[in-house]
């Protein structure tokens, strides 16, 4: 199940690119 990990991707008209994935339970306020 990924509804517990939040996903950062930069899209292009030709890519997708995965940045970062995180875990919902970390500190995402503190790392962002």
């Amino acid at each position: 199940d990924f509804s517990d990990y939040l996903v950062f991707y930069e899209a292009g008209d030709d890519y997708v690119e995965i940045v970062r994935v995180l875990h919902g339970a970390r500190d995402l306020e503190g790392m962002l």
